[in-house]
């Protein structure tokens, strides 16, 4: 029995406890409320005022702009083009106007605030391309709590087929800066011999190509009205010395040498340049909802005006307890 009156009395304090808080937290909303009501046209002051006032800093301060280049460094140039993008960053910090010029961007109003570069990872790529050169690759990343670290870094900076170049200007940038970016990255003789080189290479594997599939037509060609049962006499044998003694070999050669060709022209419409640009990058200006001092200006001063109230009422609340305290010593 007297457990449960305690218990009834447990639940009671809980119920009231719970009863208080509620009142407390409906009479702070009436307080905030009469608060708004008397204050309302000085706050509307104020909101008047800071959106003035935010309305024409807006209109002083133009936004940052920025924008993305998706780009394929080609002829294993990517350590060349990070160091490239490397110095440029650095040189734009310490406002190097004589590298600049010699760079080929305009030095009267240094536009670019900030350029950088990072891969895009592809792992299957990666692991593709490793079979043969890092065999222990997964179990290395597997042991390594750094994945991603380890993965940008200039181990593998070569191994991506594309990368991001993210640029940063003031106001007033254009696109002319992005092709500037460009010609900066491109304009290096020895990556230039070496475009030249690979790019008559490129096109001596491709003919190759295409005449062992006049060659593998001709035998197909050849041996289609045959019978071939019996393959001790009916070998076939194509120009890279590999004997075949059915079509699927010879059918499977011909499909591999067509996807190298398409494989390599496709390679040849990049070659232009050591860095192709891939994407159509626009330098635009960043929406962001804190920026806009139209809007900001008017919560600070409002956010202001009520903190004032608040420490002026918690100053007085401190006053009477201190009174308090005194008259009870």
């Amino acid at each position: 029995m007297a457990q449960d009156n305690t218990d009834e009395i447990d639940l009671g304090i809980v119920f009231t406890k719970i009863k208080n808080t509620t009142n407390k937290f409906l009479i702070s909303i009436y307080h905030g409320t009469q608060f708004l009501i008397k204050h309302w046209w000085k706050l509307l002051i104020l909101v008047i005022i800071g959106g003035t006032i935010g309305h024409f800093s807006n209109k002083n301060s133009e936004p940052n702009k920025e924008t993305e280049l998706i780009v394929q460094n080609n002829f294993k140039s990517s350590n060349y083009v990070y160091n490239a993008i490397y110095q440029l960053n650095n040189k734009l910090k310490e406002k190097d106007t004589v590298f600049l010029k010699n760079a080929g961007f305009k030095t009267d109003t240094i536009v670019i605030k900030k350029i950088e570069i990072e891969p895009i990872v592809n792992m299957i790529d990666l692991l593709n391309k490793s079979r043969d050169y890092y065999k222990p690759l997964e179990t290395f990343i597997d042991q390594v709590s750094i994945e991603d670290e380890i993965l940008t870094s200039e181990l593998f900076l070569s191994e991506y087929t594309f990368h991001k170049i993210h640029i940063n200007t003031s106001a007033n940038g254009t696109q002319e800066v992005i092709e500037n970016v460009l010609n900066f990255l491109n304009d290096n003789i020895v990556f230039n011999d070496i475009k030249k080189v690979v790019f008559e290479e490129t096109k001596v594997q491709i003919n190759h190509y295409k005449e062992s599939i006049n060659k593998i037509d001709k035998i197909l060609e050849s041996q289609s009205g045959k019978n071939l049962e019996d393959n001790s006499s009916n070998q076939l044998i194509i120009p890279n010395g590999a004997d075949f003694t059915d079509f699927y070999e010879l059918i499977n050669s011909k499909n591999n040498a067509i996807y190298q060709i398409i494989s390599l022209e496709t390679e040849l419409t990049k070659y232009d340049n050591v860095v192709t640009l891939i994407n159509k990058p626009v330098l635009i200006s960043p929406k962001d909802r804190f920026s806009n001092k139209t809007i900001i200006y008017p919560f600070i001063l409002v956010f202001l005006y009520i903190f004032f109230f608040l420490m002026k009422d918690f100053y007085y609340k401190l006053k009477t307890i201190s009174e308090s305290a005194d008259n009870n010593k």
